[in-house]
């Protein structure tokens, strides 16, 4: 049966969705570490409770994969796993045994992991059928994230660090992130070549070359660098023994960075070469740990933080652009799943070896060796793109249909 759309809605919709969903992740996944901090577990078990989600990501996102045929049964699918997603997170509030914390760790990751691969396949396609600009949907998240981070400073600052007040606003948020997906209506997927459901040729996929290459430079920048993140809002309460809410303001400043950049970028998304911005990317991730790995001034220390947002502004601007490049729009989704999957396994083994990193050798020497597999990615893409001409061989891309 056809269903009757009203385009401008919907995409309302998508970004009010956006913004809800990410802010309740601010209020959760930003504060998570400091929430265990607070629970009195040292670096080393909070490392091992970290590892839980990409281990448990690792074994469901193959399943979410399987039950996930197109954007429209994402659809169906993010309108049941974010409720359990924040039910679950509510219940985090009344729990301090290490044990319960494993396991509702365990719950979250399992019905929270795929939720942004099927949401970047369900907004990249609505975008692609009904002609409407991805990047301003996406940059709501960042918007969401900035004004989460100034919320979660105040109510730190006025709850003397209660973290249980964000978890509660967060979990409300996602389970309200269900209605949407009821107001929003499945895509006429019969518009969008690709949009169908295919049968997804992951062996082809992961023989691509050119994929296999991106994936490398993507997980020795940006995912290990992203593990390590976890630990940054430690580094500056722990380390440089600054208060939660002055540590959110901070992070507040390189999301809104990250949002300025993102803007920017949506006005002039289609004149910009994504393989140059992917050479910008790759240097600004390393140099950033670098700074934190030598010590400098706190100032500097505070605005070379900044140097995450514009970084991470440009990724969530060109990621999707060169997956598609590089593997074509009908194999989007199953090409991010793959990446997923490899980034749960780096993540999990670095999420276990981190926290015992930083109890032997502390904060600097830890971000030194970040900086370090950040910059044998830059060199690495660097090689690549000036053999390739800053463009990717999409030649590949015929193996895949």
């Amino acid at each position: 049966m056809q269903v009757t759309k009203n385009i401008e809605r919907e995409y309302l919709l998508l970004r009010i969705m956006t913004f809800i969903r990410y802010f309740g992740d601010c209020l959760f996944y930003g504060y998570f570490i400091l929430f265990l901090k607070s629970r009195n577990l040292t670096e080393s078990t909070i490392g091992m409770v970290s590892a839980l989600t990409p281990i448990i990501a690792l074994i469901s996102n193959p399943l979410w994969s399987h039950i996930s045929k197109n954007a429209n049964h994402n659809r169906r699918i993010m309108m049941i796993i974010t409720v359990l997603e924040g039910i679950a997170i509510l219940i985090f509030t009344q729990v301090s045994v290490i044990e319960m914390i494993a396991l509702l760790t365990i719950l979250v990751s399992f019905v929270g992991s795929p939720f942004y691969s099927l949401h970047d396949g369900f907004i990249g396609t609505f975008a692609k059928t009904y002609n409407k600009d991805y990047t301003r949907i996406r940059f709501i998240g960042t918007l969401a994230y900035f004004a989460a981070t100034l919320v979660a400073a105040l109510l730190l600052k006025v709850s003397n660090n209660n973290y249980s007040i964000l978890l509660y606003i967060s979990g409300a948020c996602f389970i309200l992130i269900s209605l949407f997906f009821i107001w929003i209506k499945p895509i006429d997927l019969k518009l969008t070549k690709g949009g169908e459901e295919v049968k997804r040729n992951y062996k082809a996929i992961l023989k691509n070359k050119t994929f296999a290459l991106y994936m490398i430079i993507y997980f020795l920048v940006i995912t290990v660098s992203f593990a390590a993140d976890n630990y940054v809002g430690l580094f500056f309460t722990e380390y440089h023994k600054l208060s939660s809410s002055n540590w959110s303001l901070i992070f507040g400043s390189f999301i809104l960075v990250e949002f300025i950049t993102m803007f920017i970028l949506s006005k002039v998304t289609e004149k910009i070469n994504p393989n140059i911005l992917w050479v910008i990317i790759t240097i600004l991730y390393p140099l950033r740990s670098l700074i934190f790995a030598i010590d400098l001034p706190l100032p500097i220390t505070i605005i070379a933080a900044s140097l995450r947002g514009i970084s991470y502004g440009m990724v969530l601007v060109v990621n999707i652009r060169c997956v598609e490049k590089i593997c074509g729009i009908e194999n989007v989704t199953a090409s991010f799943f793959i990446m997923a999957i490899f980034t749960a396994i780096i993540q999990a083994l670095s999420n276990l070896v981190f926290g015992n990193v930083i109890e032997e050798v502390g904060y600097q020497v830890f971000f030194g060796i970040v900086a370090t597999a950040g910059f044998i990615g830059m060199v690495i893409n660097l090689v690549y793109q000036i053999k390739h001409k800053f463009t990717y061989d999409i030649k590949n891309k015929e193996q895949l249909n």
